[in-house]
């Protein structure tokens, strides 16, 4: 039944993508147990990671609309480097597209993570957190001990919940990586960073530590009842 059932997702998943799931001398179930054990997984870190993006853009766009008496300081001269101009010019297509005003609500929301996180690379530092003894950076991250509060640790920080968010949200594997709970540690400490109050609201409806514990069985109980092996 198992080899059944697996033999059924070969098509849509592809044999090679879906083989990448299977155990060290793990059965057909195992492997199908841990395909779908990695979705739940990705399900639930989607809600701390989401809370990081909003965290950080809207911390970001804060800090920045202060700096420059603007919340349309991405529009002014010599601002942004032409990548993230780019993306701006993008982000106001799309709002444009959808018959919505342009306004600079709408344009920080529609920004995506990575627009976000090139901001506190070294193209910036100079121009944005640098100045006034790091004026800019301490209003954006004020909660960040001291002794990390230098912009090169902050960006390794986040563009590496950068990469794994990408993997999360391109379907990529997860089960098996082996810094994953540090990971989780790490985002949400990169949220408190920004505000410990965003990181407690969102640990209110955080599944992740319950999948993480008791998914894997939940999922393998679910499988086996929809196979008759139960």
């Amino acid at each position: 039944m198992a080899s059944q059932f697996v033999g059924a997702l070969y098509p849509w998943v592809s044999r090679d993508r879906l083989e990448a799931y299977r155990p060290p001398n793990g059965s057909d179930l195992d492997m199908a147990v841990t395909y779908l054990y990695s979705i739940v997984l990705s399900e639930a870190l989607y809600t701390p990671l989401g809370v990081l993006e909003v965290t950080l853009r809207n911390g970001v766009h804060a800090a920045l609309t202060a700096s420059y008496g603007s919340p349309a300081w991405y529009d002014l001269r010599g601002v942004l480097e032409p990548n993230q101009a780019d993306d701006v010019v993008r982000a106001k297509r799309r709002i444009a597209a959808l018959g919505k005003p342009v306004n600079p609500g709408r344009v920080v929301a529609d920004l995506h993570f990575g627009f976000w996180v090139s901001l506190l690379s070294s193209l910036y530092d100079a121009r944005f957190w640098r100045p006034d003894k790091a004026r800019l950076l301490k209003r954006a991250f004020p909660n960040i001990p001291v002794p990390l509060r230098q912009r090169t640790t902050i960006y390794a920080r986040y563009n590496t919940l950068r990469a794994l968010r990408n993997r999360v949200f391109h379907h990529e594997p997860i089960w098996n990586r082996p810094t994953l709970v540090q990971d989780y540690r790490t985002l949400y400490e990169a949220i408190e960073w920004i505000s410990p109050d965003m990181a407690a609201a969102c640990r209110l409806v955080d599944r992740f530590p319950a999948v993480l514990t008791n998914g894997r069985s939940s999922v393998e109980a679910a499988l086996k009842q929809h196979l008759g092996l139960s």
